[in-house]
């Protein structure tokens, strides 16, 4: 972890101040935790962890002291409070916002403070104890009035950056280390496709067995059939036969079907006497005279149409009464849009709990993932602006926050974000050496 007073330093060293905002934010949470905790200030004890969270070290009473300007006047006197004495602790607090605000070393000249939170950090150093406030509570509902707390998440952002900015390793350490990290990378993936590998060999191998065992038992089922007998086709060859000459004369009118009474034709009415060709004139002898067997012939002859219409009726009917099957419900389809969105939903809530680790590389890969899986996806380019700015990368961060902006402009969190774009737009200018 890093402590602020490094920070301090390194900014001091370089003749800078912080950007109003970062320094706002970082007294307004050293002060919140040490009145929850009811402990000491000292720049030193202030820490900043990987992921932007704020600590605060135990303050040893007994240990000489290395900060003398967060000592209180009435620790010169005779009759000297302990260091741990509330009005005490407020001077140690205001001590520590001096030197956030304006840069110099506590308690400095009050009149470099400005603003309604230099006025609350000129009454905490005041020389006569009683003109302070009374305890580290009071002093936190005062700066609580004129700095509002910003989400959670936006506050280990900005303390994050500011670590991860005034701690950054040489650029060719970092060249290596993140080289070093590709390889590591690198060598999992290889583990991982090895053992991939194995499996389908072996998958490859148990399929070989398996086909091996089916054409050995088709081997074995085939020398142990018998040879076909001859009388099967034969007796099935003299069935349709029998079956063919039935429906044959069954079509001809010489077989009935059982049950079934044969319809006499309607009869006709009388026509008028025409004369008739001497055939016809024949025929109709024949008939009187008592050939009983030309008229079978005749009869046998003509198909029984009102028979055929019954019948024809009858199949209509069954056929109507049959009920028909339902058609079944087709399930309903995913598009291949629909996939893709869920799977960059899903890369998104990965990256941000890589984030919550303080994994910002690891948090930039599913960004980037879910981006490819859906370009516009609004929180992937808000996850990214946190990474980069949790990395100290201000200029990608920036971007990715104003893309966030582009896709989402209604944005529950729009406030936060455009509050981290001045912060990242005025640290630029502080980095450039622009005043």
């Amino acid at each position: 972890m890093t402590n602020v007073h490094e920070i301090i330093e390194k900014v001091r060293g370089a003749g800078q101040r912080l950007p109003p905002g970062e320094a706002a934010v970082l007294f307004a949470a050293a002060v919140r935790l040490a009145a929850a905790q009811g402990a000491t200030l000292r720049s030193r004890l202030v820490q900043i962890d990987d992921s932007g969270g704020l600590h605060l070290a135990q303050f040893d009473d007994q240990a000489p002291e290395s900060e003398p300007g967060y000592l209180a006047p009435e620790l010169h006197g005779a009759d000297a409070p302990r260091k741990s004495e509330p009005r005490v602790q407020v001077y140690a607090a205001g001590a520590l916002g001096f030197e956030l605000l304006t840069g110099h070393r506590a308690p400095g000249n009050p009149a470099e403070l400005s603003g309604p939170l230099g006025d609350i950090v000129r009454i905490a150093l005041a020389p006569d104890r009683r003109e302070r406030f009374g305890d580290l509570t009071q002093l936190h509902d005062a700066v609580e009035g004129v700095q509002p707390r910003p989400p959670a998440e936006g506050e280990r952002n900005i303390l994050g950056a500011l670590r991860t900015r005034f701690t950054r390793v040489a650029p060719e350490k970092e060249a290596l280390a993140r080289l070093i990290e590709k390889v590591g990378a690198l060598e999992t993936q290889i583990g991982h496709l090895a053992k991939a590998q194995s499996k389908l060999d072996a998958a490859q191998r148990q399929a070989l067995e398996q086909l091996d065992r089916f054409q050995d038992g088709q081997q074995r089922m085939s020398a142990a059939r018998p040879a076909p007998s001859a009388f099967g086709p034969a007796i099935i060859a003299a069935l349709l036969a029998a079956a063919a000459v039935i429906g044959a004369g069954y079509a001809l009118g010489m077989i009935s079907l059982p049950g079934r009474a044969r319809q006499e034709p309607a009869p006709v009415a009388p026509a008028v006497e025409e004369k008739k060709p001497p055939a016809v004139e024949e025929k109709k002898t024949a008939v009187e005279a008592g050939d009983a067997g030309a008229a079978a012939a005749v009869d046998a002859g003509a198909p029984d149409a009102s028979v055929a219409a019954a019948e024809t009726t009858d199949a209509g009917a069954v056929a109507a009464a049959e009920p028909k099957p339902a058609k079944p419900k087709r399930a309903p389809e995913v598009s291949q849009a629909q996939l893709l969105h869920a799977v960059a939903i899903s890369q998104v809530r990965r990256g941000e709990s890589a984030l919550e680790k303080g994994r910002a590389d690891e948090a930039l890969e599913s960004f980037r993932a879910a981006l490819e899986n859906e370009a516009t996806l609004a929180v992937a380019f808000r996850g990214m602006g946190m990474a980069y700015a949790m990395q100290g990368n201000d200029a990608q961060a920036l971007q990715a926050y104003q893309r966030y902006l582009q896709l989402a402009p209604t944005a529950a969190d729009k406030g936060d974000i455009r509050r981290s774009i001045a912060e990242l737009k005025t640290r630029a200018k502080i980095g450039t050496g622009e005043k």
